[in-house]
Order: C-alpha cells, then structure tokens, then sequence
C-alpha cells in the first residue's frame, strides 16, 4: 500500500506490486479485490472496474493494457471510493482488510493497508455508498 488521497469524500488507494520471483511477471487487466470487515469477513459491496461511476478520474478508465513485471520490478493499481453516508437507517461500511488477487482466478493473500512511513491503518471507509472501483494494472512510475 503506497498512500490515500482524499478530497471532498472521494478517496483513492494506490497499491503496489513488486515482483520478489525469479521470473516475469505478466499482468493483463484488473487485481481482483474484496473488502473485509475488521474479523476479516468480506463486506457486502459492489466492486467494478474503472471509477465505476464514482468520479471521473482518467487513470482509473484507462483502457487495460498487458504489463510484464521483470523480478524486482513494479506494477500499479489503484482502488477509488466515495465516503459518503446518506442512509442513517444502517451503520456506515467500513473495511480494515484486502483480499486481493493479480487477477481473478489467481491466488489471494490478505493486506491490511497502513499510511505511509510508518503511519497507522487505512480504512475503506465507503459509508453508505457501497461501491468501489479498481484501477487497471499499469507499469510502475
């Protein structure tokens, strides 16, 4: 996890990947990601590719492109949500946990995302909105 920025509610989380293997490493579309609650069960949320309607933000709606990751190498992603709650009738959904895949059908290991340098923990806040988008896998900076 490489950091959040949040702006009027809208919150993005850049994710990281760094090939610690002996061989390249070949990504082709999205992460396959699931939110989970602090007992590490999954939330119940609608996660989509691109801003899924979110925001517009250009790198998430970016057409995928393959990204082969040489060993010691980096690739990006991202997940985007809005922290916004409306609905006063049901607590807010808030996930401490990430369960994410390079890809769907690939195998999962669990995060939890921590701020920068040291920093605490970040939580997916998503309010009552239940919607997260996730950004396509890009070639590290």
């Amino acid at each position: 996890m490489t950091g959040e920025e949040a702006a009027s509610g809208l919150r993005v989380l850049t994710l990281e990947l760094t090939n610690c293997g002996t061989e390249p490493l070949r990504l082709d579309g999205y992460p396959s990601v699931t939110v989970l609650d602090g007992d590490r069960r999954p939330v119940t949320i609608a996660v989509g590719r691109g801003s899924f309607g979110i925001s517009a933000v250009a790198a998430f709606d970016a057409e995928p492109q393959p990204v082969t990751v040489p060993p010691g190498g980096s690739a990006v992603t991202g997940l985007l949500w809005r922290n916004t709650h409306t609905d006063t009738s049901a607590p807010p959904v808030v996930g401490e946990h990430l369960e994410l895949a390079v890809a769907t059908g690939e195998p999962t290991r669990v995060f939890t995302p921590v701020a920068p340098s040291g920093g605490g923990p970040i939580t997916i806040d998503l309010g009552s909105t239940g919607k997260l988008g996730v950004r396509p896998w890009t070639a590290a900076p």
